[in-house]
């Protein structure tokens, strides 16, 4: 039977065909959109794509079927115009009926035939409209998922060229669509190239310690200008440092004299310190001691101005040992040099001061030269030897009674009247004997005559000129004290002996 609507058949094939064609197109457009997501099978990205282009055919398929199923159905089930409510509710069971004009009644549903000219639809093609519905969702999914991957790349970039480089770059910066990314004004550290970059990230080189993996990226364009390191800072300028001036030394010179009479020392003048005045004063003592030595030192307590005043000091105090040869001497020390002038008792005296000086380490200068001494300056110098000896010689130079004898003890003793006498070569010596007031005064001048003579004999004998000696007895008429008691008597026997400067006639 003719009829100006399209079959049921047609109807459903059209609606079939139609969804197929929304489908295709959305599906097409969700590839479009993901780009190389569609087309690659490997890695998330692929998984993900892949299952996307999946959801999008079954969702298609879906609704082909379905659209197939409702087509058939409605085919089969459409009444015609004479097929009553109750068959058509039959026919759709447990749906709402529709009561008149479309109205709801019941479990069916109803379709106004004289509006629509359409049957209710059967459950397969309302399965089919599901399935369409469902594929539209996963679409969405689909490009909801493509921005999603599209954030992740973009930040494991970031985070890869930040590890590799140390260079930080924004979201701005860097771009994904799909797969393929961009990075723009990227800092180019010194030595890397843009093609070093792309390189590194454009997923054709493994990088397992990368949060990227070989395929995310299919290929990645950098733009970028190298970037010169910042010059460090010039070092600050070392803190000016203040030298402390070095500490001014006080320095001075040793400036003594030294004076003797060769019995006492007298020092004064400036030495430096303790050690050098101990020198000098130490020497002095030994020589003539303590008590004759007159100590007018100062200490200046500085440093030597010039080196070797120790070893002057010391030389000056060596020539201290000779100056018991000497009648008088004089002498300095200083920084430059050590001199000495004296008069010599005898050769001796001089030979014994030039000795000294001669073994001096300091420069010196010693000029000693034997005294002119007179004949009257002997007699003094003999005269004191004599007087020396003269208790030894009244305690040894004894006779036995009546006895002009030397005896043993008394040639010991009249030896050092011989030394005395051959140091002084020109004064005479009167031998005189002397004796107590016991006995006759005859014969007591007579025995003290012959002890005076053999005296002046046994001085002969040891070497002294017979013409420079007198013997005389004197008896008891020249005491040295009164004959009254046994030692006075003692005193009065004796040898007495004289220093002249010639005899008398």
């Amino acid at each position: 039977m003719a009829n100006d609507q399209n079959s049921p058949g047609d109807a459903a094939k059209d609606a079939a065909g139609a969804a197929k064609d929304a489908l295709g197109k959305l599906a097409g457009g969700a590839t479009d959109k993901a780009g190389d997501l569609a087309g690659g099978a490997a890695g998330k990205a692929g998984d993900l794509a892949g299952g996307v282009t999946g959801k999008a055919a079954a969702g298609a398929a879906g609704i082909t079927g379905g659209a197939g199923k409702a087509a058939k159905s409605m085919s089969g089930n459409i009444a015609k115009p004479n097929v009553s409510a109750p068959d058509l509710d039959a026919t759709l069971p447990g749906r709402p009926t529709m009561n008149g004009g479309g109205r709801a009644s019941g479990k069916g549903v109803w379709i106004d035939k004289t509006k629509s000219g359409k049957r209710p639809l059967s459950s397969a093609a309302k399965t089919g409209l599901g399935a369409l519905t469902i594929g539209a969702l996963g679409l969405g999914s689909v490009l909801w998922g493509v921005d999603h991957i599209e954030d992740d790349l973009e930040d494991a970039v970031i985070a890869e060229v930040q590890k590799e480089y140390g260079v930080t770059l924004s979201k701005d910066q860097v771009d994904f669509d799909g797969r393929s990314g961009e990075i723009v004004d990227m800092d180019l550290p010194v030595g890397v190239s843009t093609d070093d970059v792309e390189r590194l990230l454009d997923g054709r080189i493994e990088r397992d310690t990368s949060s990227i993996k070989e395929g995310d990226i299919r290929d990645i364009k950098v733009s970028g200008t190298e970037v010169a390191p910042e010059e460090p800072p010039p070092p600050p300028p070392p803190p000016e440092t203040t030298v402390a001036p070095e500490p001014v030394v006080e320095t001075g010179p040793i400036d003594v004299s030294v004076s003797t009479d060769g019995e006492s020392i007298t020092l004064d003048g400036e030495v430096l310190n303790q050690s050098q005045h101990d020198a000098l004063v130490s020497a002095a003592e030994a020589e003539v001691g303590a008590a004759n030595v007159t100590n007018n030192l100062t200490i200046t307590g500085v440093e030597e101005q010039e080196a070797g005043s120790d070893a002057k000091i010391a030389d000056m105090a060596a020539l201290f040992a000779g100056f018991d040869g000497l009648t008088e001497g004089s002498g300095t020390v200083t920084d430059s040099a050590l001199n000495f002038s004296g008069v010599a008792k005898d050769a001796d005296g001089e030979a014994a001061i030039e000795g000294l000086a001669g073994s001096a380490n300091a420069a010196t200068s010693v000029d000693v030269s034997v005294a002119e001494v007179t004949v009257e300056q002997e007699v003094d110098l003999l005269q004191a030897e004599l007087d020396a000896l003269q208790a030894e010689i009244l305690e040894n130079v004894v006779f036995d009674v009546n006895s002009d004898v030397i005896t043993p003890t008394a040639a010991g003793t009249l030896d050092k009247v011989v030394a005395a006498m051959t140091r002084y070569q020109r004064p005479v010596v009167l031998v005189g004997g002397h004796t107590d007031s016991d006995g006759n005064d005859a014969l007591n001048l007579d025995l003290s005559d012959r002890r005076a003579k053999s005296v002046s004999q046994y001085l002969i004998d040891q070497g002294i000129a017979a013409e420079r000696l007198v013997g005389t007895g004197f008896g008891e008429t020249e005491p040295v004290a009164p004959n009254d008691t046994p030692e006075n008597k003692q005193a009065n026997r004796r040898v007495a002996f004289t220093a002249q400067s010639e005899f008398a006639s």
